[in-house]
């Protein structure tokens, strides 16, 4: 009997195992949540594009004041810069904004520059006088020569190529050099001239 004793125990316990074991998978069976039926739902996926805001647009007016001066006005995007000259004795740059097609313009002394662009046009009042100009395409325009740093010269180039221009050294009114796109001779040396942009 001595034999059975193990083969008894042994088969006690495998029994049990047995047991236990359906005693597991049958929990298991029965707290594994049922499947959910399958939906219909529609799944929607955007798409996001980034694209790049277009370059500023700069626009040119070229045109006269009422007393004969020229002025040239650059425009870029809310930005805008004048120019008026006569050719003789008065000149005055400004610098201001643009909203809604409203310019205002200032200068260091005070003066003022208002305008509104209508289409291809410009007009207001600068300097206490009414102006009107018209939008220009290249090489007509405003340009700069940054001869020293109290020495500029400004040109208000037409689109006939005609240019009426100043040059400002330590305050006082010179004749400015002829228009050349590229560099003026000044005192001897060249200097590059620039289209002016605000």
């Amino acid at each position: 009997m001595k034999t059975r004793g193990p083969l008894v125990t042994l088969f006690v316990v495998a029994a049990l195992a047995v047991v236990l074991f359906g005693i597991n998978m049958s929990r298991t069976t029965a707290s594994a949540p049922a499947p959910e039926p399958a939906s219909s739902t529609t799944t929607t996926t955007t798409t996001t594009t980034t694209t790049t805001p277009p370059p500023p647009v700069q626009e040119m007016y070229v045109g006269a004041v009422d007393d004969g001066s020229a002025i040239a006005v650059a425009v870029k995007d809310t930005k805008a810069v004048a120019y008026v000259c006569d050719g003789a004795q008065v000149e005055s740059w400004l610098e201001g904004t643009v909203q809604d097609s409203t310019l205002t313009l200032h200068a260091k002394d005070g003066s003022e520059l208002t305008g509104t662009i209508a289409g291809q046009q410009l007009s207001g009042m600068v300097l206490r006088r009414p102006f009107n100009a018209s939008n220009v395409d290249p090489p007509a325009g405003l340009f700069r020569a940054n001869v020293g740093v109290l020495d500029r010269i400004g040109w208000v180039v037409r689109p006939d190529g005609t240019a009426t221009g100043l040059r400002l050294k330590d305050g006082a009114v010179q004749a400015a050099p002829p228009f050349n796109p590229s560099s003026v001779t000044v005192d001897g040396k060249p200097v590059p001239v620039q289209q002016v942009s605000p």
